[in-house]
């Protein structure tokens, strides 16, 4: 194999710098040996500069003022559902139901926000508006991925929370209530 030194040293003969003789380079070839790629420089190299898969999801946003306020609205529109509904289920069905209601609704909330954070029509319009001048609409992905980790958390609340009452009732049936009867024994 020719290195770049060589190629550069013969490229005063025509023959060798680019004629296709036996010892020569072609054209394409000069060009490949000039690419950074064969100077010792991988190409993976760059790739790893960069966070990428689980580190990049992981990695820390920059905080901003405008980021602060954000989730500092979204625990107060998710800290009032919890509430509300706690307070009004609890009252009836036991605290326990109560938080149970409650996850759902902060995930129904989650999950209606998701949507309306990725809506092109409504970004759009909302671009006409005064809000423009406060609110990036463009940073809305942030704000996606915020709802995505509040919907994985009140998910796993709710799962947890139902699976608690399911084998406290369990308990107390003395084995007369199963999962399969749970399951499959109710409309």
């Amino acid at each position: 194999m020719v290195t770049f030194e060589e190629q550069q040293k013969t490229s005063s003969n025509p023959k060798a710098a680019g004629g296709g003789g036996p010892g020569g380079l072609t054209r394409k070839a000069s060009l490949l040996l000039r690419n950074r790629a064969f100077d010792g420089y991988k190409i993976s190299d760059r790739r790893t500069e960069e966070p990428h898969g689980w580190k990049r999801v992981v990695q820390p946003p920059e905080i901003t003022v405008r980021r602060v306020v954000f989730i500092g609205l979204w625990i107060a529109i998710q800290t009032i559902v919890l509430v509300y509904k706690w307070v009004s289920v609890g009252k009836e069905s036991g605290t326990l139901r109560g938080f149970t209601a409650a996850a759902m609704d902060c995930l129904m909330v989650s999950i209606a926000a998701i949507f309306l954070f990725m809506s092109p029509a409504l970004l759009e319009l909302l671009r006409r508006t005064f809000l423009s001048r406060y609110i990036v609409f463009e940073k809305n992905v942030h704000a996606h991925k915020v709802a995505a980790f509040t919907m994985l958390f009140w998910t796993i609340a709710h799962i947890i929370t139902y699976y608690y009452i399911f084998h406290k009732g369990a308990a107390a049936s003395h084995g007369e209530v199963t999962f399969s009867s749970k399951l499959f024994g109710t409309k």
